[in-house]
């Protein structure tokens, strides 16, 4: 697997706070696009790592009698572009998962690109955090949208600093 990253219409500010840590400031409308290619060594290791080794995923020969062709990589591993892209670029690092809502609308196989792109859409400030919702997608190259969800996500206020335009 490979990734290419890209952000499109980030509007990220970085600076250090005196203990050194490096504070995001997120801004309404900020967007990252990120490009990934599942192998199938990729489907054999997920399935190892879950223990998920459904036949249309790993039998290349049942996926093909019941109309995929070949084997489909895992939904919820496509979807894992997403949380990539959550917890290292937007929001980033220091952040936490608090739910998702993915929906699985188109398969996915091996050494299809996909662009995953994270949208952050309302932003809600509590006491000693901030909790984002986000929308991501997933799409194939010819714009097949293979997954697409809601996300939210926690991010304390000692990393992170919101600015309302």
């Amino acid at each position: 697997m490979y990734f290419l990253n890209s952000i499109i219409a980030t509007q990220y500010l970085f600076e250090s706070n005196p203990d050194g840590v490096v504070q995001s400031h997120v801004e309404r409308l900020a967007e990252c696009i990120e490009n990934g290619v599942f192998t199938e060594e990729d489907i054999q290791q997920f399935a190892k790592l879950t223990g998920d080794y459904g036949k249309l995923h790993t039998d290349a020969a049942f996926a093909a009698k019941y109309g995929f062709g070949r084997p489909v990589v895992h939904g919820i591993l496509t979807g894992s572009l997403l949380s990539s892209i959550m917890g290292t670029t937007l929001p980033g690092a220091g952040t936490i998962l608090m739910d998702e809502n993915l929906t699985f609308t188109a398969p996915v196989y091996a050494g299809d690109t996909i662009t995953a792109s994270i949208k952050l859409v309302h932003m809600e400030e509590k006491k000693r955090w901030y909790i984002g919702e986000f929308k991501g997608t997933c799409k194939k190259s010819d714009g097949t949208l293979a997954v697409e969800g809601t996300i939210h996500q926690l991010m304390m206020k000692t990393l992170f600093t919101y600015y309302e335009n």
